[in-house]
């Protein structure tokens, strides 16, 4: 038998090495001929952590794109929902600060990389406030008719909300309520209009964007004046005497509701006279009296002036005709009738 020599032992041990090493490349050659490496970017939407309560932060919606590298057999079955992007707002304060981002994977073991490490987070702070709350409405009520006035419960709200919402807010409205053509009381729900991102708390005990309130409306018929004058009538003058009044028209005031008082011809409702009954020639003084036809006319006469007048009773004139001349004589009181008192 042969023994190999020191020499030839090594040589054959190196033509092994190159043999493994030859082989390990062509393997990872057609390897990477058969699934060659490739990149892949995904978007990861990021998630704040341990922020404290009343603190919110207000541009949330922020991603990372995340770059994987590995074989494309691989890598194209990953998704989004693979990594979890995280900023830990622990130590966070009001206002825009950076903070670093950390991005994990438990499925994947591929080499990645992702932009940026740090993002700028802006957070406020959620304030509560008590404001006044306005009454709003549109139209108006019936004619011949007020709103008298308005009342609203609860008037003050707490509202909530972001601190760069609430600061400026001193009161808030309700979304205008119609009252066009209403006629009498009414009592109906007020939503309050809150700006967008602000709650308020009302008739229940949750912060609500559509909260409401109650609304109380009084309405009255609207009250009026009118002044007018009226003729004085005389009755029950005795047959034979004449009268003569020292004024001939009565003043009077009346008020009551505007659509009423509209509604009616008050000179013919209104009778003003004086009653003369059993009278004989002479001068009185008489009180007006008055005679309605209409009870709602009546009872809005507020006052009536003069409330008597001067009647003077006298008997009555009568005018004879001329008479013809007799014989072809002048006529008797050729320039004027005659008269004579009627005893």
């Amino acid at each position: 038998m042969t023994t190999k020599t020191n020499s030839q032992k090594h040589n054959d041990t190196m033509l092994k090495v190159i043999a493994l090493v030859c082989a390990v490349l062509l393997w990872c050659y057609a390897e990477a001929q058969e699934n060659p490496s490739k990149e892949r970017q995904l978007t990861v939407p990021v998630q704040y952590v341990n922020l404290a309560s009343g603190y919110v932060v207000e541009n949330a919606n922020q991603v990372v794109q995340i770059t994987v590298k590995g074989n494309e057999t691989d890598i194209m079955s990953l998704r989004s929902d693979d990594f979890t992007a995280v900023v830990d707002l622990s130590n966070a304060a009001v206002g825009n600060t950076e903070y670093p981002v950390q991005v994990s994977s438990a499925a994947v073991n591929e080499r990645f990389t992702y932009l940026p490490d740090k993002l700028a987070v802006s957070i406020d702070q959620i304030l509560q406030k008590e404001v006044p709350v306005h009454l709003r409405t549109n139209g108006a009520v019936a004619e011949y008719y007020e709103l008298q006035h308005t009342d609203i419960k609860p008037d003050t709200v707490v509202i909530q909300g972001k601190s760069s919402l609430i600061a400026d807010i001193s009161a808030v409205e309700t979304v205008p309520i119609d009252i066009s053509g209403i006629t009498s009381d009414k009592e109906l729900i007020g939503i309050l209009q809150l700006p967008e991102g602000v709650t308020a708390q009302t008739l229940d005990t949750e912060f609500r964007a559509d909260a409401e309130i109650a609304v109380y409306l009084y309405v009255q018929p609207i009250q009026s004046q009118q002044n007018l004058e009226a003729v004085i009538g005389v009755r029950n003058v005795q047959e034979g005497l004449d009268f003569v009044l020292d004024t001939e028209k009565v003043s009077l005031t009346l008020k009551g509701d505007a659509e009423l008082l509209a509604q009616q011809p008050i000179l013919d409702q209104l009778l003003f006279y004086v009653d003369c009954n059993h009278l004989a020639a002479g001068t009185y003084t008489l009180p007006i009296q008055v005679e309605a036809l209409n009870e709602t006319v009546h009872e809005a006469l507020q006052e009536v002036s003069p409330q008597t007048v001067t009647v003077t009773l006298q008997a009555e004139v009568m005018i004879l005709p001329n008479r013809e001349p007799e014989n072809g004589n002048e006529a008797i009181n050729s320039d004027s009738d005659k008269t004579i008192d009627a005893e």
